[in-house]
């Protein structure tokens, strides 16, 4: 006769085994099931064609931005801030075989401009003078003084023991280059042949060379040029004449009507027009060659 359910035996359900269940749980970490599916979605994400798309857009814009900034930055804007600049080479050189009568030295004077920058440099009037130096001897006792008064006098000169050096007058003077044009990279010289007496014993050449980044108008000086003198005491004088070709480029050629300006006003005027102008300026010591045959004073 069946049993009723009353009388089966009651069985307990047993509780979840927690071990069991984090098993399971690191089951469903398995590949395959779905939980770690991150990675490989990304692995598929980086291998899709939007990737790729966006990598070569990137790649694009960063080399149209590095292409800018070569091009513009660097070639143009850069350049565009970088003030005049040329470089000055001064020589004085013997002319063998040409001594005169009367033993005075030929000499070769050679200047050379070099513009070593990335834009045009345009030359205004320049100058050069020439300066003969007498070498005697002099006093030891002198030297501590002669030394104290070169180094805190406002000249730029120097002392030498046992050696007194007297300057003479200008020698020679003249223009080295016409307003001129120097392009990036170009070198341009000149050379002339000067006489020097032979009671100088060396030379000293000075030279000063205006120059500006941009072409000069009539909007510098009003239209006046810039040319150079010489005052009654043989002072180099800056001057600001009026344009002998009116109406065409400005050139220094025959300049008229000229007035003095001061080194200050000079230098203000030229920045005002072009604040990246600069005066460059060169002196240079020259011994001159004795003759061999000259007889050497015995100290």
């Amino acid at each position: 006769m069946p049993k009723d359910d009353k009388d089966q035996p009651q069985t307990i359900p047993e509780p979840p085994d927690k071990l069991g269940a984090c098993n399971k749980s690191e089951d469903r970490g398995m590949p395959g099931t779905g939980a770690d599916d991150g990675p490989i979605r990304f692995l598929q994400w980086m291998r899709s064609d939007i990737t790729h798309r966006l990598i070569q857009s990137t790649g694009i814009l960063l080399g149209a931005v590095w292409g800018i900034y070569t091009f513009i930055y660097k070639d143009i804007l850069v350049p565009s801030w970088a003030p005049a600049h040329i470089n000055l080479d001064l020589s004085l050189t013997p002319v063998e075989g040409s001594k005169s009568s009367a033993g005075d030295s030929e000499m070769t004077l050679k200047i050379t401009v070099t513009n070593s920058s990335t834009r045009k440099v345009y030359l205004l009037s320049n100058t050069w003078r020439l300066f003969g130096i007498k070498r005697k001897e002099g006093s030891e006792g002198v030297f501590a003084s002669l030394g104290d008064k070169a180094l805190r006098g406002e000249p730029l000169i120097y002392a030498e023991r046992g050696v007194n050096n007297e300057t003479g007058p200008i020698l020679a003077v003249g223009r080295i280059f016409d307003d001129d044009i120097v392009h990036p990279g170009e070198t341009i010289n000149r050379s002339v042949l000067i006489r020097i007496p032979h009671i100088y014993k060396a030379a000293e050449i000075h030279v000063i060379v205006p120059a500006l980044t941009k072409s000069p108008n009539k909007k510098l000086f009003n239209g006046r040029l810039l040319a150079w003198g010489l005052s009654d005491q043989e002072d180099l004088v800056p001057m600001l004449c009026k344009n002998s070709n009116e109406g065409s480029t400005p050139r220094a050629n025959h300049p008229t009507d000229c007035e003095s300006i001061s080194p200050i006003d000079l230098g203000r005027g030229l920045r005002k027009f072009d604040p990246l102008m600069n005066v460059f300026s060169d002196s240079e010591q020259v011994g001159i060659p004795t003759d061999p045959s000259e007889p050497r004073k015995q100290r």
